[in-house]
Parts: structure tokens; sequence; C-alpha cells
């Protein structure tokens, strides 16, 4: 880590502290604190909050086990947190996500997630990517989910964005970027429209994608083409306006 970890057990200045550390315990029962709590605990009562936050996102929801640890591995991958996913992957396995959706997860396949579980994807994937989640994006969601439930997926989804941030700024558990590197479906948007959106989806080979994915990726890139399209209309208002005042607005 970027700055060296409290000692374990921590040195407390007070019974406020102790009772602070206690409660961290408690909760990491019956495992040791982690190197994420020793990094917290540098400010106690921010490990304090942190601890009671995190512990009502993790157990005190109505989520099932297997979306909720879509939401923290989906995180983790968008922003290179290793060392959340190496905590969390066991746990998404043991919720019962196959191998084939964990890599899925990862940006290297399509497959082993239902329709429900995607819709929870493509909602972390926007609340992570561009913070603004499109209405189809919503919608599809909605379709699925109660309008708790919502709440309790976006309010993790924000979570562990807050934990993998922490992470990888400190370094946190030193497995940052060790991981091999990701795909170009989860790398930085590119600054040019990468030549693969101008290939037919139509073409794509379903038995690895399927139709609702398809019909998805579909209408991402009409949304794209549409933008674009406006774009190029308000540039060509904004010619013939300068070419009409002469060039005064220069």
């Amino acid at each position: 880590m970027r700055l060296p970890y409290v000692s374990d057990p921590p040195e407390t200045k007070s019974p406020e502290e102790d009772a602070i550390v206690s409660r961290i315990r408690a909760r990491r029962a019956p495992r040791p604190l982690l190197e994420l709590d020793l990094a917290l605990l540098h400010s106690p009562l921010v490990a304090d909050g942190w601890n009671a936050f995190l512990g009502a996102i993790r157990t005190g929801t109505t989520l099932d086990a297997a979306v909720r640890e879509i939401c923290m591995c989906r995180v983790a991958v968008l922003n290179q947190a290793w060392y959340e996913w190496a905590h969390h992957k066991p746990l998404a396995q043991a919720a019962g996500l196959s191998d084939e959706a964990m890599d899925t997860l990862k940006g290297k396949g399509w497959g082993g997630l239902t329709k429900e579980q995607m819709a929870v994807v493509d909602y972390t994937d926007a609340m992570t990517r561009r913070v603004a989640v499109p209405q189809a994006v919503f919608d599809e969601l909605k379709s699925f989910f109660t309008d708790q439930q919502i709440v309790e997926i976006t309010a993790t989804v924000a979570a562990y964005n807050c934990v993998s941030r922490f992470l990888v700024a400190l370094d946190v558990g030193e497995k940052n970027g060790s991981e091999e590197s990701l795909s170009s479906s989860i790398s930085s948007v590119p600054n040019e429209p990468s030549s693969s959106l101008r290939t037919p989806l139509s073409s794509i080979n379903t038995s690895v994608v399927s139709k609702e994915q398809v019909k998805r990726m579909e209408g991402y890139v009409a949304q794209v083409e549409e933008g674009l399209s406006g774009i190029k209309g308000m540039m060509a208002k904004l010619e013939e306006s300068g070419a009409g005042t002469g060039g005064k607005n220069d």
C-alpha cells in the first residue's frame, strides 16, 4: 500500500476507538481484520462509518446473493480493483455464478447470465462508466426488480465504486493492476468510434451472443448514430450562420 497499515491489533487512544475496532472485528468474524480495515483505521471515525454502511449493503438488503455479487464484481472489473475482485469472486461463485458467468463479468464472454442478471450488469456499467443512466437501461432493470430492490442495487453499485476507488488509489492489498489486461470491451472509451461499431451486428455468432444481447447492442449503436447525426446537423447550422454573417462571428 502507498501508506503503512496500522498495526494489528490497532493501537487505540480512547474507549470509543476500542469500540470501533470491536465493531469492525465483529463484522469480519471469524476472519481477522482485512488490509482494507487496517488502511481505514488511520481514521477511526471514517472506518466506523464505512463499517456500518458497507455492513448494511452486504447483509441488510433484500437482494439475492448473486445479484449483489454481480454488482460488486463488475465494479471491481471496470475499475480494475483486483483486490476487490479476489475477495468477491469466490462469494459470487458460492452464490451460484458459473465460470462462464464470471468470464462475462470480466468482459471475456457473453454467456452464463440470465436476462435479469444482464440487466444488472448493464445498469452497473452505466452507473460506473457514465454516471448518468440511459432511460432504456433503467427501464430494463425496472422490468425485473421492485422499487426497493432498485434502490438497493443502486446503493450497492455506488458503494462499491467508493470501495474500489479507495482500494485502487491507495493500492490496498497490493493486488490492483496484477490481473491480466482487460479486454477492449471494458477499457476506456476511445476518442474515435471503433470500427467494430460499423460491423452489422446481425453477423455476430449468435451461438455465443444471444438474440436479446444483439438487439440491445443494436439499440446502443442506434443511439450513438443518432447522437452523431444530431451533432453534424448542429455543426452544419453553425457553418451556415457563420457564412450568412460574412464571417463576423469568427
